[in-house]
């Protein structure tokens, strides 16, 4: 659907410009993803996922090259992005939206942070699925679902939900995880 084709445009534009993101630099690296997903994506999504890549960025600056940053300042990054969104996207967990995913991943991250970067981001990809399923039947409280039906969204999970907890999976397996 619409939300897919949203994504699946934002991953396209961060795979052929990836080349010339300084990866060196976890700030500035961030601050492409940022670029790359608003001028690809449109709509909210991709004003969204700029806000989260702008606060997970600023989180990152000045701490160093990508190999020596710790675990925990990853994760606070990831924090930090989610903060963002709910701040300036008005929502929050239980109204239906990519943050139903992304909160609990949060939380994941945060809980195994002992057992490694590879079982927290597996931790966190699973949290972030339970999370989009559990949207099942909510009641939409923000975005474009909640012009829709209560009983059409019974009978699926949020799309920006379940895109979500989509690239956190692919990010674990890319892990190894």
């Amino acid at each position: 659907g619409d939300c897919g084709q949203t994504m699946a445009r934002g991953a396209r534009k961060i795979m052929a410009e990836m080349a010339t993101f300084p990866l060196d630099d976890p700030a500035s690296a961030c601050a492409h993803l940022g670029r790359s997903v608003r001028g690809s994506m449109g709509g909210t999504s991709g004003v969204l996922y700029d806000i989260f890549f702008s606060a997970a960025g600023a989180s990152l600056r000045g701490a160093g090259p990508t190999g020596s940053v710790a675990l925990e300042r990853w994760i606070e990054a990831f924090a930090a992005g989610v903060r963002a969104i709910g701040r300036y996207g008005g929502a929050g967990l239980g109204d239906r939206t990519v943050l139903d995913a992304l909160i609990p991943a949060c939380e994941a991250m945060q809980g195994s942070v002992a057992a490694g970067a590879s079982q927290a981001l597996r931790s966190a990809a699973d949290a972030a699925e339970a999370g989009a399923e559990s949207t099942k039947g909510m009641a939409a409280l923000a975005g474009r679902a909640s012009y829709v039906p209560r009983e059409e969204l019974a009978k699926v999970p949020d799309p920006g939900a379940k895109a979500a907890a989509g690239w956190l999976a692919a990010a674990a397996s890319a892990f190894g995880a």
